[in-house]
């Protein structure tokens, strides 16, 4: 049951953004998803997308105060086309302590690292995990060498910014989601 999370995304917003009343936003989206057998235990979280609302419209709907604008960042992995999609991810957990480099470089055949975009959706439905974690944006660059993440940790806000991706901390993980998604009409 995904309600929990479409509702998450009405209290942000999102529908005026899409230019849409919340009862129109929440027929958009299925109740309910069925996760990939081959994504269990490997990409348990979900999140919804919608690529429909611009990155600054995300960012003033998430309350994000960002020290990189996420226009400047770049996607190295191709982000699906569609307008809105649910994807299946892994919020980091898997790559505490460990390189952006090094998690893109050994991710599986079926994985990919978020993007920007898919990073601009986590504060809204994510904060618990981001109170504690930091997560890279292991499938964006900002310029050539620096990965995007947001965290939160005890701050007012989420931010977003940009580090180095041949530097590690305990408590940065890479994101990242399984290849196949469920798009959304």
């Amino acid at each position: 049951d995904i309600s929990d999370k479409v509702e998450l995304l009405i209290k942000a917003g999102y529908h005026e953004a899409a230019g849409l009343s919340a009862s129109a936003y929440r027929q958009l989206w299925p109740k309910t998803v069925v996760q990939p057998l081959e994504y269990a235990g490997r990409f348990d979280a979900v999140l919804l997308v919608d690529t429909t609302i611009k990155a600054s419209e995300l960012v003033s709907r998430g309350n994000i105060y960002t020290y990189v604008q996420p226009s400047a960042c770049r996607d190295l992995v191709k982000a699906p086309t569609a307008s809105r999609y649910i994807a299946f991810v892994q919020l980091g957990q898997k790559n505490l302590g460990r390189k952006v480099e090094d998690c893109s470089n050994t991710f599986a055949p079926d994985e990919v690292g978020l993007t920007t975009v898919e990073g601009l959706h986590l504060p809204v439905q994510h904060k618990a995990y981001l109170r504690q974690y930091a997560i890279d944006l292991a499938g964006s660059r900002y310029v050539s060498v620096l990965a995007p993440y947001v965290f939160w940790f005890d701050n007012d806000q989420p931010y977003f910014n940009a580090r180095g991706v041949r530097f590690s901390y305990p408590c940065y993980g890479s994101a990242s989601r399984g290849s196949a998604i469920i798009t959304v009409p």
